[in-house]
């Protein structure tokens, strides 16, 4: 969630990855408050899921086109959402949203977690099918959270189709 607006839980996560995967109890503490506070002032503000609380879902989309390209096995919900996090960043970057070193930033602060961010192994034309059958694609459209410069994610059906396939180069 410090990629949807929250700079305290994203300068957190920056100055404390070797305390995180060292799974100190206060560090992990302050971030699990972190994610709930961020959580919970999103859903209280859009109760009825018909705005804001979408932003919930950042790398949701290709998380769960990863999940099912994988058949459910060897790959958990978090770790695909991770690596969707990473292509909706690059969609970010590709649509003008994002600089390149926020999206170094991004991915950087991922790999000093200890997660895994490689996206390379996974091609648009496999996860195609699962992407355009998503809960996310309404009237035809398909809409995308993608961040923009502030690290405010924002949802969105207009980018270019280009851009979205050269997120997995």
């Amino acid at each position: 969630m410090p990629f949807i607006g929250n700079k305290k839980l994203y300068k957190l996560l920056k100055d404390n990855s070797e305390s995180i995967k060292n799974r100190q109890l206060k560090i992990l503490e302050e971030v699990i408050e972190e994610s709930i506070k961020t959580k919970s002032k999103i859903v209280t503000e859009d109760e009825k899921e018909s705005g804001i609380r979408a932003i919930l879902n950042f790398g949701h989309t290709f998380g769960h086109a990863i999940e099912a390209f994988n058949k459910y096995k060897n790959i958990t919900h978090g770790e695909a959402v991770i690596i969707g996090m990473v292509i909706a960043t690059k969609i970010s970057f590709h649509e003008g949203h994002i600089k390149n070193y926020q999206l170094d930033n991004v991915i950087n602060l991922i790999d000093s977690l200890g997660l895994n961010s490689d996206y390379k192994k996974y091609k648009y034309k496999d996860l195609k099918q699962f992407i355009l059958n998503d809960k996310k694609v309404s009237q035809g459209k398909l809409n995308l959270i993608l961040i923009n410069s502030s690290g405010k994610a924002f949802k969105t059906n207009k980018f270019n189709q280009r851009n979205l396939q050269k997120a997995f180069n």
